[in-house]
């Protein structure tokens, strides 16, 4: 891991939201950012090594109508690069209830589209109105630590709230 990510963990303390932007996400200019030469996919996996959670991991969601029908997508898209690194890092770190995962295939309930106001697609009939990514990551009461990595890929964002080490354990 690099010296300036590791020690920005150190300082980002519980409550702190960490967000993995790949190189196309528009960070404020007031933000503290940690460049990460790498892709989003290891520098999630950093992150979970070092951190514990006091939230899911919520991953950014193509759009629609990318992904249905059918249900559920087509994995093969340019779209769906970032989500398919993504996957063996949350298999890795015990997060399976995903899109694809070893838990429930319907359930995407840590992924978050773009913007507010889109469904979020739970199986072929059910869908549910959630909130957005950018929405989620810009709530200027929330401390937040961004890690600006090289990824090329659309959608190559995560996030999830820092949380205590003295828990002893990530929420999953």
């Amino acid at each position: 891991m690099r010296a300036p990510m590791f020690a920005a963990f150190e300082r980002a303390g519980h409550g702190r939201r960490l967000v993995i932007a790949d190189r196309s996400l528009d960070i404020p200019s007031d933000e503290e950012v940690v460049e990460y030469g790498g892709s989003s996919a290891n520098a999630l996996d950093r992150a979970l090594q070092l951190l514990y959670r006091e939230s899911q991991v919520t991953i950014m969601f193509p759009d629609p109508p990318c992904h249905y029908p059918p249900f559920p997508p087509d994995l093969d898209g340019a779209e769906w690069a970032a989500y398919n690194q993504f996957g063996p890092v949350l298999r890795k770190h015990g997060i399976t209830d995903y899109l694809g995962g070893d838990g429930d295939p319907n359930d995407i309930l840590e992924f978050a589209y773009r913007q507010d106001g889109m469904d979020a697609l739970v199986s072929p009939s059910d869908r549910i109105s959630r909130i957005g990514f950018y929405p989620l990551i810009s709530n200027v009461d929330e401390r937040r630590l961004f890690v600006r990595t090289e990824d090329p890929n659309p959608y190559a964002c995560a996030t999830f709230v820092i949380g205590h080490a003295q828990h002893g354990q990530s929420v999953s």
